[in-house]
């Protein structure tokens, strides 16, 4: 089965001839300086659209469609602010838990370097279940653990 389709395809150039790779080159240069200046704001989306405009990069399509241009532009910008909140919320998540886990090591350390002290000076496991206010049952399993006890 044969098919034919007939299409119609606008290319923009600019008028030296850059091709429109370039010009969204050159659209990306000013979009990032403009963002290092105004941040992600309209102001800069605005001036964005103003320069390449000036430096006729994308002008055709960008007097053609600037409010969709700027709405998309705006969109990225409000999606790429949620993913740094995201993504920062994620880390503070970590940091707190991987603190939370390195405090409870610490903890376990230190109930362990004790359990064992008062073992060696002749300690019973009860004794030593009270003052360092484990249960018997835990003070066996961290002398079990330190190959004390068998």
């Amino acid at each position: 089965m044969d098919c034919c389709i007939d299409a119609k395809v606008k290319m923009i150039y600019l008028q030296d001839s850059d091709d429109i790779i370039d010009q969204y080159i050159g659209f990306c240069r000013v979009c990032n300086d403009q963002v290092a200046l105004n941040g992600r704001t309209l102001k800069a989306v605005k001036e964005i659209i103003r320069i390449c405009r000036d430096r006729n990069l994308l002008r055709e399509y960008l007097s053609e469609r600037e409010t969709e241009v700027e709405e998309i532009m705006l969109t990225l910008f409000d999606q790429e602010h949620v993913w740094n909140i995201e993504r920062n919320n994620i880390r503070a998540a970590a940091l707190a838990e991987g603190r939370s886990e390195g405090i409870n090591q610490g903890i376990l350390q230190k109930e362990t370097q004790v359990v064992l002290k008062m073992f060696k000076h002749n300690m019973p496991v009860e004794d030593i279940a009270d003052i360092s206010e484990l249960s018997v049952e835990e003070v066996n399993d961290i002398l079990k653990k330190a190959m004390v006890i068998h």
